[in-house]
């Protein structure tokens, strides 16, 4: 089921729901007003570098980037150790 984030104009809350599609909440689960809730979009569009440090000075992707080229070594490394080995015939 999704999740979406609704503003109460009440209480100024922000609460996460997992509706089904079409569905809204009608009660508010911190003040109980009724039909308070408003779609919340603030969030939508935040994209950041999570695990970088000092902020988000490296350039998006660079952390999946570094990942993939140090798999690359590992494999490189598996398929020399594989090519060593000598295996009975089947």
């Amino acid at each position: 089921m999704p999740r979406y984030r609704f503003k109460c104009l009440d209480c100024q809350e922000i609460s996460t729901f997992r509706l089904l599609i079409g569905q809204e909440p009608d009660t508010c689960p911190n003040c109980g007003e009724q039909s308070t809730l408003r779609r919340d979009f603030s969030s939508l569009f935040n994209i950041s570098n999570k695990g970088s440090t000092g902020g988000n000075n490296e350039p998006v992707g660079s952390l999946t980037k570094e990942y993939i080229e140090e798999n690359r070594k590992i494999l490189e490394q598996e398929k020399q150790i594989a090519a060593k080995d000598e295996y009975e015939p089947s």
